[in-house]
């Protein structure tokens, strides 16, 4: 279909505004991630820089909760560097508290190397559990 349309066709396929169902409810949050996850990952290989959309942390909370069977068992604090924070798990669990920019807390969380340092704060044990966390996405 798309040869015998032509390029034209599906460059303008492209232009049109997303699925309405993509833009709205619990789904925009992982849309979200996955195009700029998408972007971020080509901006990294061409060296170019790459912007942080302001609701790209309402991510965060799903991504914690795909990877809950591999990370520690920990009532995590993450911190967001622009001021958005989560409380994730059991209030029995051991506290630990994870700090940074909303991308690379995203990019963390998807397998992805983050551009600064994350500022964990947990007993040693969890915190290089966390430090060596590999996400995968």
């Amino acid at each position: 279909r798309t040869r015998r349309r032509g390029f034209p066709a599906v460059i303008g396929h492209l232009r049109r505004p997303g699925p309405r169902l993509l833009l709205t409810g619990p789904v925009v949050a992982s849309t979200l991630f996955e195009v700029w996850m998408h972007h971020d990952d080509l901006a990294r290989a061409n060296n170019l820089p790459h912007g942080t959309p302001t609701h790209l942390g309402k991510a965060i909370p799903a991504l914690v909760g795909y990877h809950r069977h591999r990370l520690p068992a920990v009532r995590l604090t993450i911190r967001a560097t622009d001021g958005q924070h989560w409380i994730l798990g059991d209030t029995a669990d051991p506290p630990a508290s994870i700090v940074a920019p909303t991308a690379d807390l995203i990019r963390w969380l998807a397998g992805r190397p983050p551009r600064a340092a994350l500022d964990i704060a947990a007993d040693p044990v969890i915190a290089q559990r966390l430090h060596t966390f590999l996400g995968s996405i």
